[in-house]
C-alpha cells in the first residue's frame, strides 16, 4: 500500500469532512479536524468566520474547540 502525501491546505475540503490536519506550529503537529464555517463570528464585519477546528472537549453538552493553523492535510484512513 503506498502511503498518501500531505496535500497543501489550500486544496482541503471546507464541507465539514473530518480529516487529518498538519500544523507545524502546534505541540502535537497532526490533528483529526474539520473546517468550521461558523467558528466565530465578526462583529465588525457582520458575519461567521470559519476556522480549521477539531474538539478537545465534550462533556455535559459544554463543548470546547481549539482553533487550528494546517498547512497541510490527508484523508483520514479507512478503518479496519
Amino acid at each position: 500500500m503506498t502511503p498518501q502525501p500531505w496535500l497543501p491546505i489550500a486544496t482541503a475540503p471546507q464541507d465539514g469532512s473530518w480529516i487529518l490536519l498538519y500544523d507545524p506550529s502546534s505541540h502535537h503537529k497532526v490533528y483529526t479536524g474539520m473546517w468550521d464555517a461558523s467558528f466565530e463570528y465578526s462583529f465588525e464585519e457582520h458575519k461567521a468566520i470559519g476556522a480549521w477546528t477539531n474538539f478537545i472537549a465534550r462533556s455535559f453538552a459544554f463543548e470546547e474547540y481549539q482553533r487550528l493553523s494546517p498547512t497541510h492535510w490527508m484523508p483520514l484512513p479507512q478503518v479496519p
